[in-house]
């Protein structure tokens, strides 16, 4: 082994970040917390570190020929939404190039349709109500005795509360999204709304119920943003929904970040955690736990489930 391959990236941290750093957006908060090893190198560090096919595929893809299905969705699903004729719609569907000819392809066709189709419909009927005017949101935090500043805005508040919808079964990365949005709705809630969060996938939708202790989850969130800033946070989504939903079950962690014959997939093949854990012992030690428990043990309480 050359010390090249075990030198450590991050010998010592960074300083701590300026202060033109102490006002995050919700998205910048989600973008942070579905890769912080990613975040950290491209935004601290000015890397910009190319992610091959293979390193951005990083989940089983959810239908055979996942890359054309997926072109197709992203071409359809909008004309779906707008409750075309189905009969329209395949018509547009079989005039493309995302699948196969033959008949695997009208068949693999037909299946994507009739998910495509049902995704759509629960979308539309869990988004009748009308939306509010954006509601606004901007949260003070103090870390330390510095003041920091959550902000963003929604545009699809309902008194109902929020709709999310990602076509796909449900990520680890889905759950974190809502998760997010869920607490800063809770946390800056305007009078009159339910502070209830929705997310539909394919694979059916989880709820979110309303969270009086939201403030102080999103400040604990933010602590872990401005320590990433710094050093790699030793949180990856997959491997800590994986420990956090199977009631802190460290194996489980274990086989979705470690790569194998058996799971080709594994978080730990992802280019940017290979170089900012380079050297790092084990990247599922005690700080991998307690992350893993900030962010998603916390939500645990507030999540309903409602899977087929």
């Amino acid at each position: 082994t050359s010390d090249a391959e075990v030198q450590a990236f991050f010998s010592t941290p960074l300083p701590a970040p300026e202060a033109e750093w102490r006002t995050v957006t919700l998205d910048q908060l989600k973008n942070f917390f579905s890769n912080p090893s990613r975040y950290l190198l491209q935004n601290r560090l000015q890397l910009r570190i190319r992610e091959d096919d293979a390193t951005l595929q990083d989940d089983e893809p959810f239908l055979p020929d996942w890359a054309g299905q997926t072109d197709l969705a992203r071409r359809l699903l909008p004309l779906l939404a707008q409750d075309l004729p189905l009969a329209d719609i395949g018509a547009m569907a079989r005039a493309g190039i995302e699948l196969p000819p033959g008949p695997m392809g009208t068949v693999a066709l037909d299946k994507a349709l009739h998910r495509m189709h049902a995704f759509c419909a629960e979308v539309r009927e869990a988004s009748i109500e009308p939306c509010l005017p954006p509601h606004p949101v901007d949260l003070s935090i103090d870390i330390e005795g510095e003041a920091w500043r959550l902000t963003g805005a929604f545009s699809d508040l309902r008194t109902s509360g929020l709709v999310r919808a990602r076509f796909d079964d449900t990520r680890a990365t889905d759950y974190l999204a809502g998760w997010i949005d869920h607490l800063a709705l809770n946390a800056s809630l305007p009078a009159g709304v339910v502070g209830k969060t929705m997310w539909i996938s394919c694979d059916g939708h989880y709820r979110l119920v309303p969270c009086s202790d939201a403030a102080r989850i999103l400040g604990d969130l933010v602590r872990l943003y401005r320590s990433g800033l710094s050093a790699p946070l030793h949180f990856y989504p997959k491997a800590a929904w994986a420990y956090a939903s199977g009631s802190n079950d460290l194996s489980a962690a274990h086989k979705t970040w470690f790569s194998s014959k058996f799971r080709e997939h594994g978080e730990d093949r992802h280019v940017t955690y290979r170089l900012a854990l380079r050297g790092v012992d084990d990247p599922l030690d005690r700080d991998f736990e307690q992350a893993a428990h900030t962010v998603f043990g916390q939500m645990m309480e507030y999540l309903e489930e409602d899977r087929p």
